[in-house]
């Protein structure tokens, strides 16, 4: 048990107590002394993020003659050595969230158990430590609340989850207890320390370690800008001196680069029935964050109404042949329509179909650190050469696996291009460029992979036809802006775009008006589609 106590009532003292990390860094890692914060916490809706530096204290024992005995004794020595190293600590305190609806608060403890599991099981299982960062403790604890083969996957009905086969009859019983009694949370969430990373703030100037996780906060960031990467660090700079950069929007070749080690993930579960299987029980049997089955069905119920909020507040810089198409004015009631469709599409389900495999659930471009090429590494270079491709064989590293879960990869790489790379990079090509060079990183992983006998069953080379994940692709963007129009864009404005506009964390069309509109076109010539298919369905 690695969640620091706390008492069901938010005194000064136990507010103190929940921000003293040292108990849980200690029963993790039995060497640390001491810690101190870098920067300030990093606090979201369903997790808390911590930057620290700790010191460990490790001691020998040595034995010296002494030199003013008479006998020339021999005298045991002790020698207590210091050193210090940074960590990224993300902790999900069940109490922290006692104010949350049972829905909401089951589901945030079951985003804490996926990725715990994914770190724990999955990782190792499937050889992913080069693709993500040094992970040093990993644990929950659910105990009371969530039984441990309880599926992550929920239906949720007004804020109430709706019972189903999924679900313990005991739900409601919790609803009513937590918000009561915080004393049956008390102890109760997660915890996952990892390495911290050199991040690069600003691409020409190197900076202290950030937090490898994906709780973003900029300005916390840029309040290490100033520190000295030595001094900070000491003799114990994490992963070897490596230095790291985010970047949102992303260029073609920062963008292909995340989706080359997108692939490589994929690649390590791909039709692998056994594993797949595993991962359907022991993370989530429908992987993503927005899958339709875990959101809110007001969501899809309001779509029309949503849609209409949209359309009236953007219509002043919408393009009038794009806006005064029949199909645009009807935008929302087609999503509604055949947003199920498209899901199940999406869904390979419980026989793991063609394709399957683990999926990431969430890869934004804030959620993968780009390592800084060897030329700027030193410093003075032009800024450009972020963009070449002299290091693009070099891994990114992926984080925040919480949506962790089967599905087909194509849903992992739509959000990825369409949440950080610009239209104007997608034109003429771009974006099939992107798909493409996807595609041909997973077949040579693939390749590997059965050089090396991996029990994985792919009968041809090429184990994703172009077509077939183009056309996954395709039903992903009008996925992906199903959740886009039913989560944000039913109450979004143009302010809103603007107050949002530098948020690398966020959705390019969510914040960025030409974003929208390009996509909004292009998943209006998709639809005609599936709409097609369906009725012949």
């Amino acid at each position: 048990m690695v969640m620091v106590p706390i008492m069901s009532q938010d005194t000064d003292h136990d507010e103190e107590e929940r921000n003293n990390l040292l108990p849980v860094l200690t029963r993790a890692i039995p060497s640390i002394s001491s810690y101190e914060h870098v920067g300030d916490r990093i606090v979201q809706g369903n997790a808390v993020g911590n930057r620290v530096l700790v010191r460990h204290a490790s001691t020998s024992s040595s034995s010296e003659e002494d030199a003013g005995s008479s006998s020339s004794s021999i005298q045991p020595t002790t020698t207590t050595t210091m050193s210090q190293q940074h960590l990224f600590v993300k902790l999900v305190d069940a109490v922290a969230y006692q104010h949350k609806p049972w829905a909401d608060l089951r589901r945030t403890l079951l985003y804490a158990r996926t990725e715990v599991r994914f770190y724990n099981e999955f990782v190792p299982l499937l050889g992913l430590e080069p693709l993500v960062p040094n992970c040093f403790h990993a644990h929950c604890d659910l105990g009371g609340l969530i039984d441990d083969d309880e599926s992550a996957t929920a239906i949720f009905s007004s804020g109430t989850k709706t019972k189903t086969s999924h679900t313990n009859n005991n739900d409601q019983e919790r609803n009513h207890d937590h918000e009561k009694d915080a004393r049956i949370l008390r102890g109760k969430g997660g915890c996952i320390i990892l390495e911290a990373l050199n991040v690069v703030v600003d691409p020409i100037r190197v900076s202290s370690p950030s937090p490898s996780m994906s709780i973003n906060n900029n300005s916390a960031n840029k309040d290490a800008v100033d520190h000295n990467l030595h001094d900070m660090t000491g003799d114990m700079i994490p992963n070897g001196g490596k230095r790291w950069m985010q970047a949102s929007p992303l260029t073609p070749p920062q963008a292909l680069q995340c989706l080359k080690t997108l692939a490589k993930l994929h690649a390590s579960s791909w039709q692998d029935k056994d594993i797949l299987t595993r991962a359907s029980e022991r993370l989530c049997d429908t992987g993503g964050s927005y899958h339709l089955q875990i959101r809110n069905p007001n969501e899809l119920k309001n779509m029309a109404q949503s849609w209409d909020h949209f359309y009236d507040n953007f219509q002043s810089v919408a393009p009038p042949e794009l806006w005064n198409r029949t199909s645009i004015r009807n935008l929302g009631k087609r999503i509604q329509a055949i947003a199920p469709h498209v899901s199940n599409e999406l869904t390979p389900g419980l026989s793991i179909g063609e394709y399957a495999t683990i999926v990431h659930g969430d890869y934004k471009a804030m959620n993968a650190f780009l390592p800084v090429p060897s030329s700027l590494k030193d410093g003075g270079e032009d800024e450009h050469k972020m963009d070449r491709d002299d290091d693009d064989d070099d891994d990114v590293y992926m984080i925040d696996f919480a949506s962790a879960g089967v599905g087909l990869g194509m849903s992992d790489v739509a959000m990825h291009i369409v949440h950080a790379v610009r239209p104007c990079d997608l034109k003429d090509g771009g974006e099939e460029q992107l798909v493409d060079g996807y595609l041909r990183a997973l077949n040579a992983a693939l390749r590997h992979s059965q050089t090396k006998g991996s029990s994985s069953s792919f009968g041809v080379v090429h184990a994703y036809p172009t077509h077939v994940a183009m056309r996954h692709y395709r039903l992903g963007c009008v996925d992906y802006l199903r959740f886009i129009l039913g989560r944000f864009w039913c109450s979004a404005t143009l302010e809103s775009f603007e107050a949002k506009k530098g948020n690398q964390n966020t959705t390019l069309i969510n914040r960025d008006v030409e974003a929208a509109m390009r996509f909004i076109e292009k998943v209006d010539i998709y639809l005609e589609e599936f709409e097609t298919e369906n009725e012949r369905d």
